[in-house]
């Protein structure tokens, strides 16, 4: 996810100018997405565990926190915090940000088995 946010971003800042996908550059995104899943998945784990175990704390006590949007947003403000904490350029920090929230809205407390109360 991290990769291809990052991609998309490249492809953005070049806008208005047209942008030319090539054969070739599409093989290598789709090669490096492969290790990246690998490599990203060992990365995340870690601070998504920690995310997710903070989020069903608060959500088991405050009920708005269960809700995708509460996760995703979660996600974004740890994400953009990060960023700024860090002062990346402007890809990097959108791919993070973007992955945060993917991540934060893929692990919300109604995809973890928990019925709301």
């Amino acid at each position: 996810m991290f990769v291809l946010t990052a991609a998309l971003a490249d492809l953005y800042l070049k806008l208005p100018a047209p942008i030319v996908i090539e054969p070739q550059s599409v093989l290598l995104l789709v090669g490096l997405c492969l290790p990246a899943m690998v490599i990203g998945t060992i990365v995340a784990l870690p601070i998504n565990g920690v995310g997710a175990l903070a989020m069903l704390a608060f959500g088991g006590s405050f009920a708005p926190a269960r809700s995708r949007t509460a996760w995703a947003l979660a996600g974004g403000i740890l994400g953009g915090v990060g960023v700024w904490l860090f002062e990346t350029d402007a890809n990097f920090s959108f791919a993070v940000v973007a992955t945060s929230v993917f991540c934060g809205w893929l692990s919300s407390w109604s995809d973890a088995g928990i019925a709301d109360a």
